[in-house]
């Protein structure tokens, strides 16, 4: 287990997943394909102030999450999906 989404980016290859255990408050830069989504039987949040960047050409899938305060945008006009 890591800290941050984005470390888990590091440790991970494209199309990984990241499994959040708690919920998760930060700012993420996709640079891989990768789907995030809850432990087994939950529902955590995911909250960011600051913008979330997806890069070009990757798709990022969220599954079974709660946002608050979240907000995503692809790196300038890039080409990358959520």
């Amino acid at each position: 287990p890591v800290k941050s989404i984005n470390k888990a980016l590091d440790k991970i290859t494209d199309d990984g997943p990241i499994v959040l255990l708690s919920d998760y408050r930060g700012r993420i830069v996709f640079n891989k394909s990768v789907t995030v989504k809850c432990e087994d039987g939950n529902a955590f949040a995911l909250t960011s102030s600051s913008p979330n960047y997806v890069s070009d050409g990757v798709t990022v899938t969220l599954e079974k999450l709660n946002f608050s305060d979240s907000d995503f945008r692809r790196n300038t006009q890039g080409t990358g999906s959520l």
